[in-house]
């Protein structure tokens, strides 16, 4: 399927994979004249960034790869001038398509990732955008600390992406959202200038909106919109405190209310992390926006995020249930123990994992043929308080009837082996040999857990009525609200792409019905931004249109996310169009079904971008570029766009860096 743009911008953003147009070699030369990083708009560099880990593709304009701020302030300066769009990218690891889009992507992950300052004491570090949570954790493990949020993704997951996303993991019980976590943020305005937001009081905030430049202009107009839909955002805006869709306007509002009002901004549930409480927020801070805004107001360079020491002992528990269902209408139960985490996996999941001999050694932990299991941790400060605690966790759910067997793993490396499995569920899902894929959408819906069973059954029994999704894959973070539900979906024929919608409709209205949320980790992008209007509501979402023309009134900063997004149906990778090229091969694939499903088990994850352990990829931990890794991403776009790949013999094409 034809990449579709969503601007209407130079003409040289309709350019093919070859060469650029004259108006598009202008600004190639203009941008190596004030970028001592790299510039890239070659086909192939252009054809690697087109995908992420979503179901979506868009050739951007071109790449530039920054080395200092600098760099991305001449950058942003300079497309602003010419009225080209910029898309800033971590590890391209987005489930929702935010790192795709017709702009100039701006890579961190090479240079861009390093760690600025670390106050142990404070218990803060300030780090550059393209540093991965793996690596800042070993290097924070040295002061006996860590971040919180822990993406599964988190070995090439990168802290400005995951800020853009306000992602979280599978301890947010604990540690809550990113937003919870960014204290400050240092950014380029869409104008090209600089500004630094963190907490500031309302003086501040007067001082501020008297300056005659962009960051005035935002310091006068947000707390006017906030004030505006004040009303509405008490009433209205989602309340379960797992929430990463929209721009976090409630939390500036918390700010602005006073403290015995902010307590409506969330559901006063037992089950919240005390650190998502909206009454502790008392300083008005723009850090707050620019988390979950997916880089459509500012492109972040620095950023000063919490950390938390890290945990002295830990112990598992593998709560097993006979029925789906019963594992999520368990999870009250379970968070009344005080878990750190409690992860569901079904048993598609684990009969996948099962088949697969990578995966079938680390499976000893699943006793018989179970429907689902919770893998419940408990941290202690003693190996004697874990195994308390794993203890009372099986007496508490005995005595509130649930019969099901339990396993209890205290040794340190059989608990990283489970951990491994449910980090690498989405993988292991892709490995399903069948056009019809575990496909997001709804794969991030978060509601309040005491809902989340009935949530649960809603929308399998809806999948099943539809008559052509076989399956639904359930997993992930049952302690939160938030599981990770894949509908088997065959997107290269047009009932496929017909279900993709009417599924995340069915599961919107559910959402706001319970007052939860269409995204509570991954973002919007291209997968749910078209569902924001019915999430927030008219009055909530022209606020949210208000605010990204506050920031960015060109529209230019990875336009169509978040606010006046295409159809969730637009700018898929596959279709009922898609075709791939044929190609004779060595290998036999007729185990796979040939060579070209074998290449489209990959979704784009990234984990060949991996760089603290293991050996795939070792051309990538060598050079930190995404040409070099022999994955099956590329090569997949390059079956549908053969004329990317420079030929065998021929000489280096002339616009290739």
């Amino acid at each position: 399927m034809t990449a579709q743009l969503l601007t209407s911008q130079s003409s040289f953003t309709r350019a093919d994979m070859g060469a650029l147009p004259a108006e598009g070699r202008d600004l190639v030369a203009d941008l190596r004249r004030v970028v001592q990083g790299e510039v890239r708009f070659d086909g192939y560099t252009r054809m690697l960034y087109s995908t992420d880990a979503s179901q979506y593709q868009i050739k951007p304009i071109g790449v530039v790869i920054p080395k200092t701020a600098a760099d991305v302030q001449a950058t942003v300066e300079l497309a602003a001038k010419r009225g080209v769009p910029v898309l800033p990218r971590g590890g391209g690891s987005s489930l929702a398509g935010q790192a795709v889009g017709a702009a100039i992507v701006i890579d961190f992950s090479k240079y861009m990732n390093q760690v600025v300052n670390v106050d142990a004491d404070a218990q803060t570090a300030t780090v550059q955008p393209g540093i991965n949570f793996a690596s800042l954790n070993t290097q924070m493990g040295k002061h006996g600390l860590m971040i919180g949020p822990d993406p599964a993704s988190a070995n090439r997951a990168t802290i400005g992406g995951s800020i853009g996303n306000n992602a979280t993991g599978s301890h947010s019980i604990l540690y809550g959202m990113m937003a919870d976590n960014v204290l400050e943020t240092a950014v380029i305005l869409s104008d090209g200038s600089q500004a630094r937001f963190g907490p500031v009081d309302a003086d501040t905030i007067a001082a501020k909106a008297r300056y005659d430049n962009l960051e005035g202009k935002i310091y006068r107009d947000i707390p006017r919109v906030i004030h505006n839909v004040m009303e509405d955002i008490v009433d209205r805006f989602p309340k379960h405190w797992r929430r990463a869709s929209g721009y976090n306007l409630d939390r500036l509002a918390a700010a602005l209310l006073p403290p015995a009002e902010r307590a409506k901004l969330s559901f006063d549930s037992r089950f919240r992390p005390p650190v998502c409480d909206p009454t502790l927020i008392d300083r008005f801070n723009l850090a707050q926006l620019i988390t979950g805004s997916e880089g459509t107001l500012a492109v972040m360079t620095e950023a000063t995020v919490k950390l938390t020491p890290k945990p002295k002992f830990t112990g598992l528990a593998v709560v097993h249930f006979d029925r789906l269902i019963d594992s999520c209408a368990a999870i009250p139960d379970v968070l009344e123990t005080d878990p750190s985490a409690s992860e569901l996996l079904d048993k598609m999941l684990m009969d996948l994992a099962r088949a697969q001999p990578e995966w079938n050694k680390r499976m000893g932990f699943v006793q018989g043929d179970p429907q689902a299991v919770l893998l419940t941790e408990y941290y202690g400060n003693s190996e004697q308080e874990v195994a308390q605690k794993l203890a009372h966790l099986e007496d508490h759910l005995q005595k509130r009837g649930w019969r099901g067997e339990i396993l209890r793993i205290t040794n340190p490396a059989q608990q990283n082996e489970i951990w491994e499995v449910r980090k690498a569920g989405l993988n292991i899902l892709m490995s399903r040999r069948s056009d019809y894929k575990a496909v997001p959408g709804i794969e991030d819906v978060s509601v309040p857990q005491e809902q989340l069973a009935e949530y649960l059954e809603r929308v399998l029994n809806f999948c099943g009525q539809q008559g052509d999704i076989p399956d639904v894959a359930v997993y992930a973070h049952a302690s939160a609200g938030c599981l990770h539900v894949r509908p088997l979906l065959n997107l290269k024929t047009a009932r496929g792409v017909e279900l993709l919608q009417s599924v995340g409709n069915f599961a919107a209205d559910l959402a706001v019905e319970y007052g939860g949320a269409m995204s509570g980790e991954h973002g919007d992008g291209l997968a749910r931004s078209s569902l924001n209007p019915k999430i927030f509501g008219p009055t909530l979402y022209g606020a949210l249109q208000e605010v990204k023309r506050t920031f960015d009134p060109n529209s230019l900063m990875n336009p169509g996310k978040i606010v006046d997004a295409p159809p969730v149906t637009e700018n898929l990778r596959f279709g009922p169009s898609y075709q791939t090229i044929t190609l004779d091969t060595v290998f036999d694939w007729g185990p796979d079904g040939g060579y070209a499903p074998a290449i489209e088990m990959c979704n784009g994850a990234g984990v060949c971008r991996k760089l603290n352990s293991g050996s795939m990829c070792p051309s990538y931990m060598a050079t930190r570029d995404e040409r070099t890794p022999p994955a099956p991403a590329p090569i997949r776009c390059a079956m549908r766009w053969p004329d990317a790949f420079p030929k065998k013999n021929s000489s280096r094409p002339s616009s290739m860096m």
